[in-house]
């Protein structure tokens, strides 16, 4: 019971920081860690625990996603291969490499957090860009998020800056929806896999639904350079234990 409240209030928290600053899988995923799970069903567990308040959120961001109609099919059909892609790549990883690797994908997606705000104010560019450039960068962007969602939304708001768009509502709204799709196919490779924890991920999407809810309702009255400052330390502790660890 223990480990189960410590799982839901993970999940609690780790969807209200979604829906108020991102980084919600820096509690999840070392939150099942703790529990016991090996570094890769934790992965796949904590996708999907987080999954159902990103795919609510796209739903309700429709209206300014939907405008790109005309080119959301080849967008969301790059963002299922590149997804599968990645989610591919980790299953097929020993132990002992995924062991190696995630500490420092910890450290990247804290990195990309901290720095979020530089990464989505950079200097657009003059018009947009060629459509093979926005295809490449939408794959490269989605095979990480299929080997490791944290930071996926961070690393799309920014490729929608460099690539030229300059509404930031419609970005987030994109980067919502990709991630969703991205999330959605590595999701489904892990449960043909077989490697995600039922009676973990039961728990947490109880608790990822809550928390995205009372997030969304009361993201005014939280002050947002607390809580980035809240998820960079959380980030940095549990890069650091995860160094210590493979040490």
């Amino acid at each position: 019971m223990l480990i189960h409240g410590l799982l839901f209030i993970s999940a609690l928290l780790g969807g209200g920081l979604n829906a108020l600053a991102g980084g919600g899988t820096f509690l999840t995923f070392p939150a099942l860690t703790f529990s016991g799970l090996p570094l890769l069903q934790a992965n796949a567990t904590s996708t999907v625990a987080l999954w159902p308040g990103s795919l609510s959120s796209a739903v309700a961001l429709y209206r300014d996603w939907i405008r790109y109609q005309g080119q959301l099919l080849v967008w969301l059909s790059i963002c299922l291969v590149g997804g599968l892609t990645g989610a591919l790549l980790l299953l097929r990883l020993s132990p002992d490499v995924l062991g190696t690797i995630f500490p420092y994908l910890l450290l990247t997606a804290t990195g990309l957090f901290a720095f979020r705000s530089r990464l989505e104010k950079q200097e657009k560019a003059a018009k947009p860009a060629p459509d093979w450039m926005q295809w490449l960068t939408i794959f490269a962007v989605a095979v990480y998020g299929g080997f490791f969602g944290g930071g996926i939304g961070i690393l799309f708001m920014a490729m929608f800056s460099l690539l030229g768009m300059r509404n930031v509502h419609h970005a987030n709204a994109l980067k919502v929806l990709f991630a969703s799709f991205v999330n959605g196919i590595s999701i489904v490779t892990f449960v043909v896999s077989g490697v995600v924890v039922w009676s973990a991920a039961g728990v947490m999407v109880g608790g990822s639904i809550l928390g995205g809810y009372l997030g969304a309702r009361f993201a005014q009255r939280i002050p947002a350079h607390i809580l980035r400052i809240f998820v960079i330390l959380v980030g940095l502790l549990m890069t650091g234990y995860f160094f210590f660890k493979q040490s």
